[in-house]
C-alpha cells in the first residue's frame, strides 16, 4: 500500500511542478487564459448551437495534461541522474510513450479545429490553455521519465 501512496504523492508533486511553470511564465499563462475568456465571451458564442454542441470536443484537450503527469508518475526512473555511480540510461520507450501522448494531443488539436468549421478562431482560443497546460506538464514528466529529480 505504501507504493500506491508514494505514487500518488509523486503525481501531486509533478502537478505542483507543472503549476510552478505556469506561475513562473505568468505572462504566457495570463495571455492564454485571456484568449480563452475572450473566445467564450465576445459576442456570446454559447448561444450559438453549433459552437455549444461541439464544446465538449474542445474540453478533451484539458484531459491530456493529467495523462502526461500520470505517465511521468508511472514511468519515473528510479536511478537518479548521471552523477550516481549505478546510473543507467532509462529505456527509450519511456520517452516514446510520453511523446506519443504529445503527438496525440496535437492530433486532437488539429481535429478539433477542423471539426469547428465556422468558429475555428474561437475554438483555437479555447484550446490554447489546454496546450499550455500540456507543455507545463510535459517538462516535469519528462524529467521524471529520464530520472532527473527526486
Amino acid at each position: 500500500m505504501t507504493g500506491i501512496g508514494e505514487s500518488v504523492r509523486f503525481f501531486f508533486w509533478l502537478g505542483l511542478s507543472a503549476l510552478e511553470f505556469l506561475v513562473y511564465y505568468w505572462p504566457i499563462s495570463v495571455a492564454v487564459l485571456a484568449s480563452a475568456v475572450a473566445a467564450l465571451t465576445v459576442r456570446s458564442p454559447l448561444h450559438d448551437p453549433r459552437f455549444r454542441g461541439r464544446l465538449r470536443l474542445l474540453t478533451l484537450t484539458y484531459a491530456i495534461p493529467p495523462v502526461i503527469l500520470l505517465i511521468g508518475t508511472l514511468l519515473r526512473y528510479e536511478l537518479h541522474g548521471p552523477p550516481h555511480p549505478n546510473w543507467r540510461e532509462p529505456p527509450a520507450w519511456y520517452g516514446y510513450l510520453l511523446w506519443a501522448v504529445v503527438i496525440f494531443h496535437v492530433a486532437v488539436l488539429m481535429g478539433s479545429l477542423v471539426a469547428m468549421r465556422g468558429t475555428r478562431l474561437r475554438a483555437a482560443g479555447v484550446l490554447l490553455p489546454g496546450v499550455w497546460l500540456s507543455v507545463c506538464a510535459f517538462i516535469p514528466a519528462g524529467f521524471s521519465v529520464v530520472g532527473v529529480g527526486p
